[in-house]
């Protein structure tokens, strides 16, 4: 039954046709759990709309057990139409191998086509395969590139990576003050990762002037809105330059609002 579903889905992916832009159909904000900007797809009928609801429901398991086999087939069916969040959420799922053997180089190819229709996240993801290197080369120039397009698509997310990126000179010229320009409109936006890098450059002194009362400030929010990396830097420097304790919850927790996540690169694939 498994192998019979892995080849429908795989005739699915290789026949997925590549839609042009100018497809006429209607634009509406995009409903679901992971949704994080203000994205807006393209889809054609209500049908379509709620096939995709349900898929998302089975990935999830939001209102009902977790089903990678009935969301897959419903993702397929509405790539092979050309829904660009649908092609997005497959890669997401062939790139982790949920349901269906791993595959990252056709999720890489699967995120082209959704970038290519107009959606940020997709784009936002493609980045991230040429930054880490996953499905093919590694190019952090390509990794830039996707996600500046990313961010004129309109999602935001990307603010960070180009921030990062223009930080540590990976795929650009260092630039200092243009990553503040981004990590100061992530934080604008209580992104946790730009808000963090942003308080760095205070302390610092990178591409803006040496402020060492703002940076703590803007470390400590970045730990409340869940930075890993935020918590740790306040953990170690605790009793050497912080002069207030950390603010305890009733079980005497540090950060009520922190959950961790991993210790790795704190870019993370924004794949549903």
């Amino acid at each position: 039954m498994k192998r019979t579903l892995y080849l429908l889905i795989l005739f699915s992916l290789f026949s997925i046709k590549s839609y042009s832009t100018e497809k006429k159909i209607m634009a509406v904000p995009i409903i679901g759990p992971a949704v994080t900007d203000n994205d807006t797809v393209a889809i054609s009928n209500s049908f379509e709309e709620q096939t995709y609801l349900q898929a998302m429901r089975y990935l999830n398991g939001i209102n009902t057990d977790v089903d990678y086999s009935k969301a897959l087939v419903r993702f397929a069916y509405l790539a092979k139409l050309g829904d660009p969040r649908s092609i997005n959420s497959l890669a997401g799922m062939i790139s982790q191998g949920l349901g269906i053997p791993q595959n990252e180089a056709k999720a890489r190819e699967l995120y082209e086509q959704a970038s290519l229709l107009g959606y940020g996240k997709a784009s936002y993801n493609l980045a991230m395969m040429y930054k880490t290197g996953k499905g093919g080369d590694q190019d952090f120039l390509k990794a830039a590139e996707y996600a500046q397009t990313a961010l004129q698509q309109g999602y935001n997310q990307a603010l960070y990576m180009l921030g990062y990126l223009n930080y540590k000179g990976f795929g650009v010229n260092q630039n200092y003050n243009l990553a503040v320009e981004y990590f100061t409109k992530g934080a604008e936006l209580k992104q946790a990762s730009s808000t963090y890098f942003l308080g760095l450059c205070y302390l610092g002194g990178y591409g803006v002037e040496k402020n060492i009362t703002m940076g703590k400030k803007l470390v400590e929010k970045a730990a409340i809105l869940g930075n890993d990396h935020a918590v740790d830097f306040i953990l170690e420097r605790r009793d050497e330059k912080y002069e207030q304790p950390l603010k305890n919850d009733k079980e005497g927790n540090p950060y009520p609002h922190y959950r961790r996540i991993s210790k790795n690169d704190s870019f993370r694939l924004e794949n549903f």
